[in-house]
C-alpha cells in the first residue's frame, strides 16, 4: 500500500483510537494490550502532523495515548514499551479534544419504550412537501449533528449527507428513478455518501452500505423528531448514471453515494400511504440455549 493520504490517514487514525477505547472498556483490559494498534497509531499520527499539522483530529488520536497511559498509571504502572511514543507526551494536554477519548459512565435513557414506539409508528414517507415554506440550515444542522451519534465501523463516522435546493435538486433527481409525480415539489434533496477511502480490505465491501444505511435512518429520525417530513428515495441506479452524478462535482469520487432522501415540511392536510406491515412474527425468530 502506497503512501496514506489525509483522508486515509483519518480512517486509520480514528479506527486504531476506538481499538484503545474499546480494550480500555473491556470487564478486565489486560495490561500492555494493544501495542500494534498503538505503533500504527503513532506513524500514522506522525505522518499526519507532517501532511496537515496538529487539528482536532490528530489531538483525537493523541488522546488514545493519554487515556492509555492514565490507565496503567492509575492501576498498575506504565509498560515499558510505551515510552517509545514519548515524544507525544507533550501534547497530552495542549487540547481539551484529548480528554474526549477514552470511557464515560454508561447513560440509561429517562425515554419510556412508549414514547419511542409511539415515535416511530408516528412516521411515514411524505411525498406532499410545502414547497414555498423554507427550510432553515440551522434545522438541517441539528439534525445531521444529531445523527452522527450513528454507529459506525471501528467507528470511522465515515458518511455525509449533501443537501440540494431548488435547480440543483432536481438536476440530481433526474439520476434517481423514484421520484415521479412529485419531484417538482421536493424542497430539498439529501444525498447521502459514504467515503471508501476509509475501507481496506475485500472483507468490507457492503459495510460502506451498512453504515450508510444506518446514519441515513438516523437523519430521517432526526427530521421527523424537528417537524419535518422526507421519503427515503433509492440509489438503484446504473452505473453511467452514477458516473454522471459524479461528474457533476459536487460529490467527490471516493464518495459512493448510499441513497437519496427526499426533505420538506408537510402540506396541511396531506395524506400518506398506510404501507401495513405484514405478519410481525416472521421479522424475528429467539434461538434460545
Amino acid at each position: 500500500m502506497g503512501k496514506k493520504d489525509q483522508g486515509q490517514l483519518i480512517a486509520w487514525i480514528l479506527q486504531d483510537k476506538h481499538r484503545i477505547e474499546k480494550g480500555l472498556s473491556l470487564p478486565n483490559p489486560r495490561y500492555g494490550f494493544g501495542q500494534l494498534a498503538l505503533d500504527r497509531l503513532y506513524n500514522n499520527l506522525k505522518n499526519y502532523e507532517e501532511i496537515v499539522g496538529k487539528d482536532e483530529y490528530y489531538f483525537i488520536g493523541i488522546g488514545a495515548f493519554k487515556q492509555y497511559y492514565n490507565f496503567h498509571e492509575n492501576n498498575s504502572n506504565i509498560p515499558d514499551f510505551f515510552y517509545k511514543f514519548s515524544d507525544l507526551f507533550s501534547d497530552f494536554n495542549l487540547s481539551k479534544l484529548t480528554d474526549s477519548v477514552g470511557l464515560k459512565k454508561i447513560e440509561n435513557s429517562n425515554i419510556s419504550f412508549e414514547e419511542y414506539n409511539k415515535f416511530m409508528l408516528s412516521r411515514s414517507s411524505c411525498r406532499n412537501f410545502d414547497y414555498d415554506r423554507k427550510i432553515e440550515l440551522d434545522t438541517l444542522n441539528k439534525c445531521s449533528i444529531s445523527a452522527i451519534k450513528t454507529p459506525s465501523v471501528c467507528n470511522r463516522q465515515h458518511w455525509k449527507i449533501h443537501y440540494f435546493f431548488g435547480d440543483k435538486a432536481q438536476t440530481l433527481l433526474k439520476f434517481q428513478n423514484g421520484n415521479t409525480g412529485f419531484s417538482d415539489n421536493i424542497p430539498c434533496l439529501g444525498v447521502v455518501t459514504v467515503n471508501l477511502k476509509s475501507f481496506y480490505t475485500p472483507s468490507e465491501r457492503y459495510q460502506h452500505y451498512i453504515d450508510g444505511g444506518m446514519f441515513s435512518m438516523s437523519l430521517i429520525n432526526s427530521f421527523h423528531a424537528i417537524g419535518l417530513s422526507s421519503c427515503a428515495l433509492n440509489w438503484a441506479a446504473p452505473l453511467a448514471s452514477d458516473i454522471k452524478l459524479h461528474k457533476l462535482g459536487y460529490i467527490q469520487e471516493s464518495e459512493s453515494v448510499v441513497m437519496f432522501i427526499a426533505i420538506g415540511y408537510a402540506k396541511d392536510g396531506t395524506m400518506v400511504a398506510k404501507s401495513p406491515r405484514i405478519k410481525n412474527s416472521d421479522k424475528f425468530k429467539f434461538h434460545e440455549e
